[in-house]
Order: structure tokens, then sequence, then C-alpha cells
């Protein structure tokens, strides 16, 4: 299972917490089987099967700089996360301009909370 130290482990029971948005998603690096990405307020959660087990991958909105969505693209990458360390994440994901809507809806809404101070989380 790929790890990586900024990306925690998505745990099952997240799944049952505010899930915006679930559609199925295609990793250009990855070979994936039941591949599906989760929306939640504050973060993307990535999950799937490959050959030598299961695959997941978690990346908090608060990392996230940019958001760039590709139109016309049949099953290439359609959505590029460019993070703050200045890397990005490329995939292709179902209903990919709603998806770039609700990420930077959540993007404003963390950056007004994380703003205004510990009271504004209260």
């Amino acid at each position: 299972m790929p790890k990586n130290s900024e990306h925690a482990t998505p745990d099952v029971a997240s799944l049952q917490e505010d899930v915006m948005l679930a559609s199925r998603f295609r990793d250009p690096e990855h070979r994936l089987l039941f591949a599906r990405a989760y929306l939640f307020p504050n973060r993307i959660e990535f999950s799937g099967i490959t050959l030598s087990g299961v695959y997941r991958k978690m990346l908090l909105l608060e990392n996230v700089e940019q958001v760039e969505w590709r139109t016309g693209q049949i099953r290439a990458v359609n959505l590029i996360l460019s993070l703050r360390d200045g890397s990005t994440y490329k995939f292709w994901v179902s209903t990919a301009g709603l998806w770039k809507y609700l990420i930077d809806a959540n993007m404003r809404t963390l950056s007004r909370q994380l703003t205004a101070g510990p009271m504004a989380l209260a």
C-alpha cells in the first residue's frame, strides 16, 4: 500500500461522515479496480484495489493551492490538484466540473476558518 508521511490512510468508518460527493476515479500512475474518490468538507480520500493490495490516499484540502479542470477529457486526466509543497496530483474523475466547484468552495470555507482563528471553529 502506498504510504506518504503527508497523507494519512483513510479509515472505513470515515465514509460514514459527511461525504459530499463520491465518484469513480482513475489514477494514471496506478492500475486500480473499483476505484472511488470521496470528497469530505476538509479532505479527499481515494481508494481502490491493486494487484498488490488495497490503495488508499488522502489529501487535506488545506494543502491544495489550486484546482484545474480540463474539459473534454474522456478517460484522461481531467482534474489536477496543485499542492502547497509544489507537487501535483493528477487524476480522472467522473463529474469533474462538480468536483472542481465543490473543492473550490470547501477551500474558501477552510481558508476563512483558518484566518479567523480558533474562535471560528467553535
